[in-house]
C-alpha cells in the first residue's frame, strides 16, 4: 500500500474543517481510502472512475487548475482542460467517492458528479462539483459483473 498526505485548500464539501487527508492506495491502484488527518473517523472509499466508466471525462476550469497548481494544456477555448479518467495525466489523479450499501452490495454507488482531483506532484486536492447532467451523484455500480474480464480459454 502507498500512503500520501494531501492538502485540500477548500476542504471537502461538508468537511471544510478537515484540510489534510491521508490517501492510502491499495495494491492494485484502483481503490483507495481518503482519511482525515485531524479526525480519523472521517474517511471515504475511493475508486478510479475510469475502471468502470472508461468514457468518463471531466472539464477542469482555470480556477481549479490554479487551486491545484496545475499546468494542463488548454483545449483551445482558453478556459478549461479535459481530463480523461481512463487515462490519467501524470500530474492529476481522478478519483470518485464510493458509497457502500452494506445490506445490499448491488446498491453500492459512485459519485461521478463530484470527483476528487489530486495533484500527485504537489500533494494538493479538491472535490470538483460538476454541472454535467450526464453524471450522477449516485451512479450505481455493476457489482454483479466482474471488474476484470476473464481471459478466454483459461480454466481454473
Amino acid at each position: 500500500m502507498k500512503e500520501s498526505i494531501y492538502y485540500f485548500i477548500q476542504g471537502i464539501p461538508g468537511f471544510e474543517a478537515n484540510r489534510e487527508f491521508r490517501l492510502i492506495e491499495e495494491e492494485d491502484d484502483q481503490l483507495a481510502q481518503l482519511i482525515s488527518v485531524k479526525d480519523e473517523g472521517i474517511g471515504f472509499i475511493l475508486m478510479r472512475p475510469g475502471v468502470l466508466f472508461p468514457d468518463y471525462k471531466i472539464n477542469v476550469d482555470v480556477e481549479i487548475e490554479e487551486v491545484l497548481k496545475l499546468n494542463l494544456a488548454m483545449n483551445g477555448t482558453g478556459n478549461s482542460s479535459n481530463l480523461d479518467a481512463g487515462k490519467p495525466k501524470d500530474q492529476v489523479a481522478v478519483w470518485a467517492i464510493v458509497t457502500l450499501n452494506q445490506q445490499d452490495m448491488t446498491q453500492t454507488t459512485m459519485n461521478l458528479r463530484a470527483p476528487i482531483l489530486l495533484n500527485t506532484e504537489k500533494k494538493l486536492g479538491v472535490q470538483l462539483i460538476l454541472s454535467d447532467e450526464r453524471y450522477l451523484a449516485r451512479q450505481p455500480l455493476a457489482l454483479d459483473k466482474p471488474l476484470v474480464q476473464e481471459q478466454e480459454g483459461v480454466v481454473d
